[in-house]
């Protein structure tokens, strides 16, 4: 009897062991749990307030991008990311929304409004007659905000942004780009919220660099906008005049010497030069000191 069993028992394991088909059969037998629906993966993103958001679940079992034959879907969602959400509140109901689901081909399709703000933790459960699968993410809900516009004034040491405030703001912050390990840190916050730009101050001469702004929302969560804007500063030139010295007679044209200098005191050639001062009556006495120009010369 035992021999018989076991030869049973491998002349089945045999014949099933060919592809997939094999393979389904032997999950039938024992079960059914080779089957058993697997969902596609949704990874955690965040949106901002009015854009809209479309995913599409289907059972990729047998391979991507998978398949909706026998299945239906059910959606539920809540505020806490801890990875478990209850059969409680239903997707259709999320408020301030546009949104439907579509219990049979597992399409969720989500516009938040201006009043919804945080993290929102979803779960989609997709059923068949052989099981049902759960999967759980989570979608960040930002605030509506474009970043960084243009810039309006560059100087040798400092730069003007300007970008379209965001009411729901309750701060902006800056971030520069630190070419060395390619993150942005924080350079700057801008407390006012109905602020439509700023300037940074303290930037090197004839320099580039590359910035973002971000919306702060009363949650402490920063807007999801990616917009880069890159700017270099202009040269910091340094403008030396020098005159003979002793009385002006009149009438007798006066050279003045005026030289250009780059920050680092390496000169530099500008227009206007020379300049020459013509004293008409009388005598003129003065002096002449260097002087900052920011804007290249101009």
């Amino acid at each position: 009897m035992n021999f018989i069993l076991l030869f049973f028992t491998t002349s089945l394991i045999t014949a099933c062991s060919g592809g997939s088909g094999g393979s389904k059969l032997i999950d039938r037998i024992f079960g059914g749990s080779g089957i058993t629906p697997i969902l596609t993966s949704v990874q955690d993103r965040t949106i901002a307030q009015g854009d809209q958001l479309l995913l599409d679940v289907n059972n990729i079992m047998s391979g991507s991008p998978g398949t909706d034959e026998d299945m239906n879907y059910t959606c539920f969602y809540d505020r806490e990311a801890d990875g478990e959400v209850k059969d409680t509140l239903s997707c259709a109901d999320l408020p301030n929304s546009t949104i439907s689901f579509d219990a049979r081909k597992g399409e969720l399709l989500w516009t938040p409004g201006s009043g919804v703000l945080g993290n929102y933790e979803f779960r989609i459960t997709g059923k068949s007659k052989d099981g049902s699968y759960d999967e759980v993410f989570v979608i960040g809900v930002r605030l509506k905000f474009n970043g960084i516009s243009q810039y309006t004034s560059i100087s040798g040491t400092t730069v003007t942004m300007t970008w379209t405030p965001n009411p729901q703001a309750t701060a902006y912050q800056i971030l520069k780009l630190n070419s060395a390990n390619g993150q942005y840190e924080l350079f700057k916050t801008v407390a006012d919220p109905n602020a439509n730009g700023t300037t940074l101050t303290g930037l090197s001469p004839n320099t580039g660099y590359t910035f973002r702004a971000h919306a702060l929302d009363i949650l402490g969560f920063l807007d999801n906008n990616i917009t880069s804007r890159s700017v270099t500063t202009t040269e910091l030139v340094r403008l030396s005049m020098s005159a003979p010295s002793g009385p002006a007679p009149a009438g007798i044209a006066v050279p003045i010497t005026v030289q250009a200098f780059n920050a680092d005191g390496s000169p530099q050639t500008i227009g206007g030069l020379p300049v020459s001062l013509v004293v008409t009556s009388g005598t003129s006495v003065g002096s002449f000191s260097a002087v900052t120009d920011n804007n290249n010369g101009t």
